[in-house]
């Protein structure tokens, strides 16, 4: 099976409930609130093209395994990413815009679905 298109067609889907649940928050939503909203708005898409990776990854060495920590490695930092940038708007004089920390939020995961997903189909999966 190629994950590739099941996890692409998972993309625009994950953004979209992201952002739906992140307008059922309401206006005065707190910026924490919306960027968490946006954190699984990849999740899905990376989730099939990562669990693709498990396939082989009982070995001991070899690319599998090493792609299996690569896709893990770039979902954490670019999730620590995000939220050191959300810190950062938040920091901000003018105060920070819920449209923005969303947008931080559903972009800490993109780097990692990107690398999951080029991992996979090097790997052929």
């Amino acid at each position: 099976m190629n994950v590739v298109p099941w996890s692409v067609a998972l993309v625009p889907l994950g953004l979209a409930a992201s952002r739906w649940a992140a307008t059922r928050l309401g206006p005065e939503v707190p910026p924490r609130a919306a960027w968490l909203a946006g954190v699984p708005a990849f999740l899905p898409a990376w989730l099939v093209a990562f669990v693709s990776l498990l396939g082989d990854a009982g070995s001991a060495a070899g690319l599998p395994r090493t792609a299996f920590l690569g896709a893990s490695a770039a979902a954490i930092l670019g999730v620590v990413a995000s939220d050191w940038l959300h810190a950062r708007e938040e920091r901000r004089g003018a105060g920070s815009r819920p449209l923005v920390c969303w947008l931080l939020g559903a972009a800490s995961l993109g780097p990692a679905w990107l690398v999951a997903l080029s991992l996979a189909a090097r790997l052929g999966r």
